[in-house]
């Protein structure tokens, strides 16, 4: 089955396209399309110098390509051509339903034995639109094209300065970008929800009545328990129903999620792998969730429960693949490793929600750890000898509450050791700024008549 394809070419790159339409079987060439030489940079003597096979029409306008009813539009009219001029064909082609290859001739190296169904999603490989399905792109398309043509009214009825477009509001843009027809949307003002449905008319006319009014007395994130929904997004371990959990820790370099199967009971007395198939497959579902929820971006490993089971880790991949369809991110999933980890990247648009509404902490600087009290103590002992040698009678050891009182504690004796043998006073201050493993030392001539030998 050949595939029915109209150009419309310019200069050096037309010329290039044309030759390699007219050279591969794959393609049925109806319709050249030459404007003036002044707009494109290429006369029809030039292209029809290239021998075109007879029953191909030389045309002179985009509309007249256009009802030859091609598959496609090769579409290379980017010499001299304004961007908006430019911009206004490709519309005019796509509103014919008609699919548009872009001006690049490597373009042409794809697989093109594809039905036109298929050829946007094709093209658009590299975008945002890969791995959508038709109606999403023509919804998409319906949108942009009302767009531009609200524009272009405003460019005509207004002269400069005018704003010619505005970017839609939060709630907008969230239904634009996150809502995906599943479920309702709940709204506790009246003039937004009535935007919202205005909105929804336009782009899902099927999902209105799904947007609802809220009017409770409670507040509406109290009713649905949203605030706690929320918490937990910010939780390193989520519960399954099944008694299993999953462990998320995100770092600098990539998203580690593991797969326990904690309190899980099997039921039935199946083996081992049924019962990890089991687990994993509830898991599965949950992690693509909580990827979206939480925009979990960059390099994510997830550690499923081992499964020996050629079948079953088919399986587990196709359920994991699928979960994670919803989300709108770019993502490609790797095959399963040997070892039950399944690798993939995620598109990472902005910081995480934890990283959003987190700060490091000052103790610990962000790693979750600070130093037992011993560390702390031996360290803070090793600071005091390094210090000995330095001038004065006495010296200040400024640390924590928490680390000075351990020191006063546990190493009374040493500190007693120290002040006999360097005939210098040590006195040991708190001071709650300081972080877990910040020890400042001050030598001193004398100590002051008001501090205590020990801690003020």
């Amino acid at each position: 089955m050949s595939f029915r394809v109209a150009l419309v070419g310019t200069g050096n790159v037309g010329r290039l396209c044309l030759t390699q339409l007219i050279e591969d079987p794959r393609f049925e060439l109806v319709a050249v399309c030459v404007s003036t030489p002044e707009k494109v940079g290429v006369d029809a003597a030039t292209l029809a110098g290239l021998e075109t096979p007879t029953g191909v029409l030389a045309v002179g306008d985009l509309d007249e390509a256009i009802a030859t009813k091609p598959d496609c539009v090769v579409y290379c009219a980017m010499g001299d051509t304004r961007p908006v001029e430019a911009f206004d064909d490709v519309v005019r082609i796509l509103a014919a339903g008609i699919d548009v290859v872009g001006s690049s001739p490597n373009t042409l190296q794809y697989p093109w034995d594809v039905m036109p169904a298929k050829a946007i999603a094709k093209i658009d490989e590299t975008t945002a639109g890969s791995g959508a399905s038709r109606d999403d792109l023509q919804r998409d398309l319906d949108y942009l094209l009302r767009l531009w043509e609200q524009m272009k009214t405003r460019i005509r009825e207004h002269s400069a300065p005018v704003l010619l477009y505005q970017e839609n509001d939060l709630v907008i843009r969230t239904l634009r970008d996150l809502y995906d027809g599943q479920g309702e949307v709940i709204i506790d003002d009246q003039p937004t929800v009535e935007k919202a449905r205005q909105f929804m008319g336009e782009i899902m006319p099927a999902c209105v009545e799904k947007v609802r009014f809220y009017d409770g007395e409670r507040p509406l994130f109290s009713f649905y328990n949203l605030e706690g929904e929320l918490a937990r997004l910010l939780e390193g371990r989520i519960e399954l129903r099944s008694g299993g959990y999953i462990i998320i820790e995100q770092t600098e370099a990539l998203v580690a999620i593991d797969v326990n199967s904690g309190r899980f009971k099997n039921e039935g007395g199946s083996g081992i792998d049924s019962t990890a198939f089991a687990v994993n497959s509830e898991a599965a579902a949950e992690i693509a969730r909580q990827i979206r929820l939480r925009d979990l971006g960059g390099v994510v490993v997830v550690d499923f429960i081992d499964m020996r089971g050629e079948k079953h880790r088919k399986a587990l991949e196709q359920i994991f693949k699928d979960h994670l369809r919803r989300d709108r991110a770019r993502i490609k999933v790797a095959r399963f490793s040997p070892f039950g980890i399944i690798e993939l990247t995620r598109q990472r648009v902005r910081p995480s929600l934890k990283r959003s509404v987190h700060q490091k902490c000052p103790y610990c600087t962000g790693t979750g750890y600070i130093p037992t009290d011993e560390t702390s103590c031996l360290t803070v002992v090793r600071s005091i000898r390094d210090s000995l040698s330095k001038p004065g009678g006495a010296l200040v050891v400024t640390v924590r509450p928490e680390v000075a009182e351990a020191v006063v504690n546990t190493q009374r004796r040493v500190l007693v050791e120290l002040e006999e043998s360097s005939h210098k006073q040590i006195f040991i201050r708190s001071d709650h700024r300081l972080a877990y493993e910040d020890i400042e030392v001050r030598p001193m001539v004398t100590m002051p008549d008001d501090f205590d030998h020990r801690r003020a």
